[in-house]
């Protein structure tokens, strides 16, 4: 082979490994995005881990995903017949409840204390708010809240679509508003 032959295949090897790292450094930066949780491919969804948390009694107020302990989920459950607000903590392979460990309470936290002072959201509508936001913006929920701070109370659910993460605002008439 030539020395010309050889700078050749050289120089179109180096062109390939470069265009090879740009396409594969492009499609990681499309697909994590900073600051948003890494919710793994795991069977068990938000939805599935909210109705886990319920069924201990009471109505979920919230729900994250964490990734103390090596990922789990952290459902805020407010207690169905007073006592104390809880977080629920849900196994995201298998849907069972891991653990419980005490809660402020979304609400409490919100500072809302009257039971006139009551949001027209309910905890319990947490699922269907789940349900509807996922439906509207075709993705998967990755975190759900109550939201105190607009001028109407509503859920607010965050789903990871394939253009992104959106967060999504369903009030209490089930009125979807991506924000």
């Amino acid at each position: 082979m030539t020395v010309r032959l050889k700078t050749l295949l050289a120089g179109g090897a180096l062109i390939a490994c470069v265009a090879l790292v740009w396409t594969l450094a492009s499609v990681g930066a499309s697909s994590v995005r900073a600051n948003e949780p890494i919710v793994p491919n795991a069977p068990v969804g938000v939805k599935q881990a909210i109705a886990a948390a319920e069924a201990q009694g009471g109505a979920a107020e919230d729900a994250t995903f964490s990734d103390e302990n090596g990922g789990r989920w952290e459902i805020n459950v407010k207690p169905a017949q007073g006592g104390e607000a809880a977080v629920v903590l849900v196994d995201p392979n298998n849907g069972k409840v891991v653990g419980r460990k005490p809660g402020l309470g979304v609400l409490a936290a919100a500072g809302v204390t009257a039971p006139d002072a009551a949001p027209k959201v309910s905890a319990g509508d947490l699922a269907k708010a789940v349900a509807l936001a996922e439906e509207r913006v075709h993705g998967t929920a990755i975190e759900a809240r109550i939201d105190h701070d607009g001028a109407q109370p509503a859920h607010v659910v965050s789903v990871s679509t394939l253009d992104g993460r959106k967060d999504v605002r369903v009030t209490a008439r089930g009125e979807v508003v991506p924000e």
